[in-house]
């Protein structure tokens, strides 16, 4: 009889523990660690306080080809083909389309390539920190919440928005040193 209740015990935790499963994270591949699963957990089960209830998803997938995922209107989905390179890729529903345009969604991406090009799991796990903290900054921004511990700041954001603006003043410099040459290119030609 003991054994039959601690059967049926164990059975029911198993249960609730399936059925309290994160639905936010799906990873067959198993390369987003502990600390990525917490972030997306705990940005969702901040959304559900909002009306609209935004959705933040994660996907893993083998191969390089991530297939063309739709969210729903209230999701964004941040999508890992795993191969030999990693593909990262951000989908969004239709009430991020305004905050997360497919620029910014670019831009998201690339601000966090040094770690996601890492062939390091614990690098390439940042750089999907990074993309899922620029996310939610945007979407905390729609929704006017106040930021959260892991939130970008306004300078990262910046960074994030103007990816070009630190290759501004290496291509002023280029143009003057190239528009130096050629003149100085034209004298010489002249006097001789």
């Amino acid at each position: 009889m003991k054994r039959k209740i601690g059967v049926i015990f164990f059975l029911l935790i198993g249960i609730f523990s399936l059925a309290m499963a994160s639905n936010s994270v799906t990873d067959p591949v198993h390369i987003f660690n502990q600390q990525v699963i917490k972030n997306v957990e705990q940005r969702n089960a901040r959304y559900q306080t909002i009306k609209s209830k935004p959705h933040l998803l994660l996907k893993s997938s083998s191969g390089q080809n991530v297939a063309q995922l739709h969210p729903k209107a209230n999701e964004v989905i941040i999508a890992v083909g795993h191969g030999k390179k990693n593909n990262v890729q951000i989908f969004v529903g239709k009430n991020f389309s305004k905050s997360l345009t497919t620029s910014e969604t670019i831009n998201i991406i690339r601000y966090a390539g040094d770690d996601l090009r890492s062939p390091s799991n614990s690098k390439f796990n940042r750089g999907i920190n990074t993309c899922i903290n620029a996310v939610a900054t945007l979407i905390n921004q729609q929704y006017s919440l106040t930021p959260a511990k892991d939130d970008l700041t306004s300078s990262q954001m910046t960074k994030v928005n103007h990816p070009q603006s630190v290759n501004l003043g290496l291509g002023i410099v280029i143009a003057i040193v190239a528009t130096g040459a050629f003149a100085w290119y034209q004298n010489y030609r002249i006097k001789h």
